[in-house]
């Protein structure tokens, strides 16, 4: 597991039709920016994987910018990051969270105990097929 802190992150709804994922920006242990792109594991997905598949991609900032986008370059571990991933993204409020909240600070409310409810069900289920105990 790695030692990071995410700096931010928001939602994208992936236009119209596509399926929609979190990106956000970590300074990692050594230091460095790195870049996540995370979409959520539908129920079907971790009773296919036993919940050891996550759908988190990681990608060193600096070295995108220099056009480092191969295999073995700039590459990183995901499943060492999704965990502390989804726990930030259902506890802590993203970029447009913030604008959301300060619209409609009521409506926010349901909406955000909705959203950790889904993710403490969701972490619930590939506990159970990880083998992990409560």
């Amino acid at each position: 597991m790695h030692d990071f802190t995410i700096e931010k992150h928001d939602h994208h709804r992936n236009g119209v039709a596509g399926y929609p994922f979190h990106v956000g920006l970590i300074t990692d242990e050594d230091g460095s920016t790195k870049v996540f792109v995370h979409f959520e594991e539908t129920e079907a997905e971790i009773k296919a994987h036993g919940g050891q598949n996550p759908r988190t991609a990681i990608l060193d900032v600096d070295l995108l910018a220099k056009g480092v986008v191969e295999f073995g370059a700039n590459s990183h571990r995901g499943d060492h990051y999704s965990d502390k991933i989804e726990d930030h993204i259902s506890h802590e409020d993203s970029e447009s969270d913030k604008q959301f909240k300060a619209a409609d600070p009521k409506f926010y409310a349901i909406c955000k105990e909705g959203i950790k409810e889904e993710y403490e069900e969701r972490q619930a289920l590939k506990d159970r097929y990880r083998g992990v105990t409560p």
